[in-house]
């Protein structure tokens, strides 16, 4: 049986690392959250630049620029997966977790001359891996402030800077969490 609560909706929530995160997967890191059940939940981390773009990994891309590639978390990091906000080329396989934000498709699909006029940088990420935890251990951490959610509407999640990303949002929170957002990056060897 789902946690009643205010948790009860996270698929389509950003959820923050808490500024004392000390598990180096999360530290300061942005995660939208694409499902939650009695299964488990599912996100991708927002803002961890990898430092190879999809042209790398895929010899075959059709794409008019080479995607960076993010991320995703530590589950199936051999796994490619995207997130767009292309209401145009929604595909079978398109889950939509948040308004105007989808999750997969069919790849193959995407990279048809009917969808790549609509992709552009600011509106497709790709991710390898992604974030998953069981229903029991996401409630734990949810319990413990392991993770802020935010309530606020976040348009244009794609468009937000990767580099103050975790810091943008934590001021736009505020709250008690703020006065944490300049600590130093390893605060408990000071």
């Amino acid at each position: 049986m789902q946690d009643k609560g205010k948790h009860d909706s996270l698929a389509g929530k950003v959820i923050l690392a808490d500024p004392l995160m000390t598990d180096t997967n999360f530290k300061k890191a942005v995660l939208i959250m694409a499902e939650y059940s009695p299964k488990g939940a599912i996100g991708f981390v927002l803002n961890k630049k990898l430092n190879f773009t999809l042209s790398e990994i895929i010899n075959d891309s059709k794409f008019n620029f080479d995607p960076q590639i993010y991320f995703g978390g530590p589950v199936q990091q051999d796994n490619l997966f995207f997130l767009h906000s292309i209401r145009e080329i929604v595909t079978d396989g398109s889950l939509e977790i948040a308004p105007n934000l989808f999750w997969g498709g069919d790849f193959e699909s995407l990279q048809s001359d009917d969808y790549l006029k609509y992709i552009r940088p600011d509106n497709i990420r790709f991710f390898l891996g992604y974030s998953g935890w069981d229903f029991d251990q996401i409630k734990e951490e949810l319990k413990e402030n392991s993770w802020i959610v935010s309530d606020k509407k976040l348009d244009n999640l794609l468009l937000l800077p990767d580099e103050t990303m975790w810091f943008d949002l934590m001021k736009k929170i505020g709250g008690n969490k703020r006065i944490w957002i300049n600590t130093p990056e390893h605060i408990f060897m000071n």
